[in-house]
């Protein structure tokens, strides 16, 4: 996932930002990388795609798709949605074959223990980065993962778990910002 966006542009830039890491961070950096791509995703993909009120913001008007037209971005939107459930389905998030609405929100564990699960994913997060500026001290390939995943959580149209996890710490939403601030301030979105 993200690892994968990284080396390539890493290769073509010729930049390796794990360059300074001992091999313990860069241990520690590719489990963190491994919770927020393996997890903490699904996390957030089931949240979008197969709770309902995360579906209705992501395929309405001003959603995902606005750029297409109605017909296509219903069309796109639910191909994508009966993709995605039944890739999580596989993962096992969501518990029984997913043929119909019910069964599609129909999930292993209740949206409890999900949002408790997701929660803990994010509470580790804010304890390992603490005070600090960057996760492992200096800038890597970690914080570059986190920052796509928790940015793109923490402004998602949607109500969200993840999202009201990340933003219960203040170290994370300060991590966002500082990020953002550095290596995006001409982001217009």
């Amino acid at each position: 996932m993200s690892g994968h966006i990284i080396e390539r542009l890493s290769a073509e830039r010729g930049v390796d930002l794990d360059a300074g890491l001992t091999p313990q961070q860069l241990a520690l950096g590719h489990v963190v990388r491994r919770t927020i791509e393996e997890h903490l995703y699904f996390h957030g993909l089931h949240g979008r795609w197969v709770d309902d009120a995360g579906f209705a913001a992501v395929s309405a008007p001003d959603g995902y798709f606005s750029k297409l037209s109605g017909p296509a971005r219903f069309l796109i939107s639910r191909y994508l949605r009966r993709n995605l459930i039944r890739m999580s389905w596989r993962r096992g998030w969501v518990g029984t074959r997913p043929s119909s609405a019910e069964q599609r929100r129909a999930a292993p564990s209740s949206a409890e223990q999900r949002r408790d699960a997701a929660q803990r994913d994010v509470d580790s997060l804010a304890t390992l980065l603490a005070d600090r500026e960057y996760l492992l001290g200096s800038p890597s390939t970690v914080d570059a993962t986190l920052l796509g995943f928790g940015w793109g959580m923490v402004v998602n149209p949607y109500p969200s778990m993840v999202a009201d996890a990340f933003n219960a710490h203040p170290n994370l939403v300060a991590y966002i910002e500082r990020m953002k601030g550095r290596y995006w301030a001409d982001w217009a979105g």
